[in-house]
């Protein structure tokens, strides 16, 4: 008598089950030892319709699943604002409340207003523009005050 493969499949005379084929590895199973394979979509588990077996099968990756963000907490009555005036100095804090300190042991000021250094060699503010001759017989023409970049033909 002629057997015939049956790959992973369990072949009981008495009881008998019936086979199907994985969906990944393609080896032939009981139908019973087959699992769906389940995966997130948004908030919960879909159904992703594949039959594979125990080797092949994929838990549900986590990471994919989205977070949940609780929602604002809600304001506060008559809440009091911080007193700081525009460009008065501040310490700068970690999250814990200890002062910052930068490499000379010294802490970290701020403030509340964004100042911005001029330049040492930017003179006025741009009126115009220039006309200036150069080391090499050329003339440069450029706003007043502003930069000059010069590109070698």
């Amino acid at each position: 008598m002629a057997w015939r493969f049956h790959g992973h499949a369990r072949v009981n005379r008495d009881a008998p089950e019936a086979f199907g084929i994985c969906d990944r590895c393609g080896q032939q199973y009981n139908l019973v030892d087959l699992k769906f394979q389940y995966d997130w979509r948004g908030q919960k588990l879909q159904n992703l319709n594949l039959r594979v077996c125990k080797r092949c099968y994929d838990v549900p990756f986590e990471h994919y699943r989205p977070i949940i963000v609780p929602p604002d907490p809600l304001p506060k009555r008559q809440p009091r604002p911080d007193q700081y005036l525009p460009g008065m100095p501040y310490c700068i804090t970690d999250t814990n409340g200890r002062q910052i300190y930068d490499t000379n042991g010294q802490p970290i000021m701020a403030t509340s207003q964004l100042y911005v250094p001029t330049l040492s060699n930017a003179g006025a503010t741009p009126t115009g523009i220039t006309t200036a001759p150069a080391v090499d017989g050329y003339e440069i023409t450029a706003p007043d005050g502003g930069p000059v970049i010069l590109i070698p033909e």
